[in-house]
């Protein structure tokens, strides 16, 4: 279960540049340096949360500790499996002994629990 964000959508034009005296690097026309888009809950993603997961298990969403953008996709999630008729405790976080990307479901049946952890991007 993945889910990513599109780019955003742009008009590209292109136009002959030309430099004169530069030394090493690139020549480019536009150059946008952004940061990485945040993840948010898709259309797609809400179909696939409501494929995959059963209504019979309850939900802790679980969000890597100190990770703002992990944090509140996590709530996203949350939100939508409350919405949707899922039995889900909450958001927390957590510390990992290994760094966690991206989602990840792992159950803990002494518990009637599985866990949805939101890595970092």
């Amino acid at each position: 279960m993945s889910f990513f964000s599109k780019p955003p959508a742009g008009n590209f034009i292109f136009n002959g540049v030309t430099s004169f005296g530069q030394q090493g690097g690139i020549t480019a026309h536009t150059v946008n340096i952004n940061g990485p888009v945040d993840r948010h809950l898709d259309e797609a993603g809400k179909a696939s949360i409501l494929q995959q997961l059963s209504k019979d298990v309850t939900f802790d969403v679980v969000a890597v500790q100190g990770d703002q953008e992990a944090f509140q996709f996590a709530y996203e999630i949350h939100q939508f499996l409350v919405q949707s008729g899922y039995k889900a405790t909450g958001v927390s976080q957590a510390w990992f002994s290994a760094p966690v990307k991206g989602l990840h479901l792992k159950e803990i049946p002494e518990n009637s629990l599985t866990q949805i952890i939101v890595g970092a991007r």
